[in-house]
């Protein structure tokens, strides 16, 4: 069962969509996976997600919106926007097939507040940006191994953000959301600040 209603009326600038892919062909994702949730202490308390993009420039109509998906990814090589279009018809959803991938689960978690104009301007001018994408600092966002990065000061932590959900902390930050001393991994963003985790929803 999807729940493509509940994102056709409740999605708004500022929420996060997170994927998590159930097929090894996305060998990044699987890793990921691997060092963020199956050996990750805190796992329970956790969603399998091994990636997010943030929503912007969400446009409603009637039957249907318009919205902006930015997201870093090791295929395009860094920070990506694409435009899509999600039309209700009758009783059913017209969406992407991105959106709609049965080796694919995917989760709205919508921000805490609706952002003001100015703020979806400063995602959408942050979005745009060209940033590389870096396999390693995914790895390495996760929270037990910073840890050990303080711990050897092998790594600087701060300078963990050229990946997925890295960006998307990044796109917060900006829009003056505070979090916590750590830059999380797409299973673990669930419990930053910016994240109404009580409204988190998979949505097929």
């Amino acid at each position: 069962m999807n729940r493509l209603d509940y994102f056709f009326e409740n999605l708004k600038n500022g929420d996060v969509l997170g994927f998590h892919y159930k097929k090894w062909s996305y060998v990044i994702g699987r890793i990921i996976f691997f060092v963020s949730y199956i050996i990750n202490p805190e796992r329970k308390k956790l969603f399998k997600i091994e990636h997010a993009g943030q929503i912007h420039n969400v446009e409603k109509e009637d039957d249907y919106i318009t919205f902006t998906f930015g997201e870093s990814t090791g295929h395009d090589k860094g920070k990506v926007t694409n435009r899509y279009v999600f039309q209700k018809v009758g009783d059913n959803y017209l969406i992407d097939s991105r959106f709609r991938n049965k080796g694919i689960s995917l989760y709205l978690l919508p921000c805490v507040r609706k952002l003001t104009l100015e703020e979806n301007k400063i995602l959408n001018d942050f979005w745009k940006q060209k940033e590389k994408y870096d396999a390693f600092d995914a790895v390495g966002s996760v929270d037990w191994i910073q840890r050990l990065f303080k711990l050897f000061r092998t790594k600087k932590v701060d300078a963990l953000n050229n990946f997925c959900s890295g960006e998307v902390e990044a796109a917060f930050n900006l829009i003056g959301f505070k979090n916590k001393d750590s830059l999380p991994t797409p299973s673990e963003i669930i419990n930053q600040s910016y994240i109404n985790k009580a409204g988190i929803v998979k949505i097929c």
